[in-house]
């Protein structure tokens, strides 16, 4: 984990304001908050004293469908799979365009 920290670390000028990869700086916030601990911690009480950030409680939501995506494709078949795929990337898509418009997180 160090080494990713060091990475990110050393990547991280690159995408500060006013430089080239400005415009992409909330996809690489996103990566860096959903691989390491978020940096940022709160300053005033009252506060949860919890590492885990909303972008991995979604991550643990979506472990906790995939019973019910076996299920479906058991009853409805393989078509589902792409269903999925298809929300998954559209929504990404439009998720990760607004933060950029809005210069935003994600």
């Amino acid at each position: 984990m160090k080494s990713l920290e060091k990475l990110f670390n050393k990547l991280r000028p690159l995408f500060d304001k006013d430089k080239k990869l400005s415009w992409v700086s909330p996809i690489f916030e996103a990566f860096e908050t959903i691989i390491l601990a978020t940096p940022r911690k709160t300053e005033h009480p009252p506060f949860g004293r919890d590492s885990i950030d909303i972008k991995k409680y979604m991550s643990l939501v979506i472990v906790a469908l995939v019973p019910s995506l076996i299920a479906s494709i058991y009853f409805f078949g393989y078509r589902i799979l792409l269903m999925l795929l298809v929300s998954y990337v559209f929504g990404a898509i439009v998720e990760v365009s607004f933060a950029i418009i809005r210069k935003h997180e994600i």
